[in-house]
């Protein structure tokens, strides 16, 4: 069973696209120094109480179903908000969606290229 919630489709660049969320389990606490501690406790509260959202984002990239492409970011970290409404709005996530996209995209590319060269050496 995965625990990767997709959230978009849609295509580009005459690949499907696939945008979705995973559960963060590393513990806030474990990333941030001493010195913001408070912060941090609010953090998690918020995290605990549902309210903010504290999540991993993924792009998959296929083509007629099969996957090519994939990359992903852990340690997404929103308040008031849930990863779905951001992903479906299109908000950028601090810059890191357009380049995790790009990731996963350039990655299928690549991959497209290299099964075409190994398809006609079987055929």
């Amino acid at each position: 069973m995965s625990s990767h919630n997709s959230v978009k489709h849609y295509q580009m660049e005459g690949f499907g696209i696939e945008e979705g969320y995973f559960p963060e389990h590393v513990d806030p606490r474990d990333l941030y120094s001493e010195e913001s501690k408070q912060q941090v406790d609010q953090m998690v509260a918020g995290i605990e109480s549902g309210r903010d959202a504290w999540f991993g984002y993924y792009v998959k990239v296929t083509f007629r179903g099969h996957e090519l492409g994939y990359a992903n970011m852990g340690a997404l970290y929103y308040k008031d908000t849930d990863p779905s409404t951001l992903i479906q709005s299109g908000h950028d996530l601090d810059g890191y969606r357009e380049t995790i996209l790009e990731e996963a995209l350039d990655q299928a590319k690549q991959e497209a290229k290299t099964l075409k060269q190994e398809l006609k050496e079987v055929a």
